[in-house]
């Protein structure tokens, strides 16, 4: 597998995916930064999103999810399905939420979509 690893790798076989951030026990003796595994910083005077794009090669790319800062010093974060609806899961792939796209509903003032809820 071609992959890109930064921290605590000592074999090829601890590599988990193409992009592999593993902070496991660095820093241990000193306890600095434990647990702070990714950070990016944005100006507060423009949007800031990290996106997913998938696609059939990388010519052919779609946008698929967007996480977004709005601008601002208080900002609300945004969460953005591109091609479908919205799905909270807990183990076991069991829906707990699923916001459609494609229906209609008032929720908080909003049109537009529905929620479904499972127990």
């Amino acid at each position: 597998m071609r992959a890109i690893s930064i921290g605590n790798v000592t074999t090829p076989t601890q590599i988990q995916s193409r992009f592999h951030l593993n902070n496991f026990r660095c820093n241990q003796s000193t306890g600095v930064l434990n647990g702070l595994l990714f950070r990016s910083d944005g100006d507060q005077g423009v949007v800031n999103r990290w996106q997913l794009y998938t696609g059939p090669s990388a010519d052919a790319q779609t946008e698929r999810f967007r996480l977004y800062s709005d601008i601002g010093a208080t900002p609300y974060i945004g969460l953005q399905s591109l091609s479908n609806g919205l799905r909270f899961e807990t183990a076991g792939n069991t829906t707990r939420m699923r916001i459609n796209g494609n229906s209609t509903a008032v929720i908080n003032g909003f049109n537009g979509y529905r929620i479904l809820c499972a127990r």
